[in-house]
């Protein structure tokens, strides 16, 4: 991408079309020439803006492939938050560059009409130079007849009107980074489908480090449904299940539910991902007492192995999961417990 020199003495270097000088008419020539460089010109710019943006969005979508390889393969639990602020830090710092590098010139400084000159010349090589040849007479007239000068732009007018208006810049290189871009998106969509965690939350825990995503994982777990049954309703062949289950839910509020003394706590769940060898596991930590000491320690741990049905399992992924309840998300299949738990 080619910027514009900021020294007048520069003889290449010609941001306007010169005007006709007093008691000279414009000519013909000399307006559909000038009308064509100015078109040139923005052409330029909005192929070069294009290209920048395509650039971006390929830049932008290997950035992301890179972490979320990191997250997926490479680090388990996923990317920290440190790590991810330092992720999107870099990013946004190359982002910045990239803009003062490309963009702002394009919008500071006017493009060179020697530049689209040459452009339009590389593109279309029946021009034979007299194009650059006419701006550079019209810009620097000093030792020129004028009759040569008004013959070199009506040479060059003549040949210019020829070539389309559509096709003056050189597109090829927007146009790779467009087939790039396609490409990039449909394998991201392959993997999205293929993959055993979730592209998308991983790129919105690389784009947004400051919300509290939770990493992606193979294994996935349904909201729970909370009941309750009484201890002489337990058998070792109803797994849990109750005909009037439904007439027993318990409901949640903000995660907290409270259920009554000598009842038995039902946790039912829909877990997928599991491998055919892997079996949950649910940690039960009572609360303390509320009428004890404020300073009371965390109490025992107990671990339960949950039965999960062959129909909730989805066999795919490679990682081995310990799974565990907590008062907001509890991921059992059904397991009674017998003490007062909120």
């Amino acid at each position: 991408m080619a910027t514009v020199s900021k020294r007048t003495s520069d003889s290449l270097a010609v941001g306007l079309w010169a005007d006709a000088g007093e008691g000279e008419s414009q000519s013909k020539s000399d307006r559909y020439l000038a009308a064509r460089l100015a078109a040139a010109s923005a052409d330029y710019k909005g192929v070069a803006i294009t290209t920048f943006l395509l650039g971006l969005g390929v830049a932008l979508l290997l950035w992301l492939s890179a972490g979320i390889m990191l997250e997926h393969w490479c680090i388990a639990g996923g990317l920290p938050r440190w790590a991810r602020w330092t992720w999107f830090a870099t990013g946004c710092a190359a982002l910045v560059a990239a803009v003062g590098r490309w963009v702002l010139p394009l919008l500071r400084c006017r493009v060179n009409l020697v530049y689209a000159a040459h452009a339009i010349e590389q593109e279309h090589p029946g021009l034979y130079n007299d194009l650059v040849n006419a701006v550079l007479v019209k810009a620097h007239p000093e030792g020129s007849v004028p009759m040569v000068v008004k013959s070199l732009e009506h040479r060059a007018a003549k040949r210019l009107s020829a070539v389309p208006n559509d096709v003056v810049m050189d597109r090829t290189t927007a146009v790779r980074l467009a087939y790039c871009l396609a490409l990039l998106v449909g394998l991201a969509c392959i993997y999205q489908v293929a993959a055993p965690k979730s592209l998308l939350v991983s790129a919105a825990r690389l784009l947004l480090p400051w919300v509290g995503l939770a990493p992606p994982s193979r294994v996935r777990i349904d909201a729970p449904i909370l009941s309750w049954r009484l201890p002489a309703e337990a058998t070792a062949a109803n797994r849990g299940e109750n005909a009037e289950a439904d007439s027993r839910r318990l409901k949640t509020d903000s995660g907290v539910a409270t259920l009554v003394r000598g009842r038995q706590l039902l946790m039912t769940t829909v877990i997928r991902g599991l491998h055919s060898d892997e079996k949950p596991i649910v940690s039960v930590a009572p609360l303390p007492d509320p009428a004890a000491a404020k300073d009371a320690t965390a109490s025992a741990t107990c671990h339960f192995a949950a039965a999960v049905a062959d129909a909730a399992r989805q066999s795919r992924g490679w990682r081995c999961c310990t799974l565990h309840s907590s008062a907001s998300r509890s991921n059992t299949r059904t397991r009674p417990i017998d003490r007062d738990h909120h």
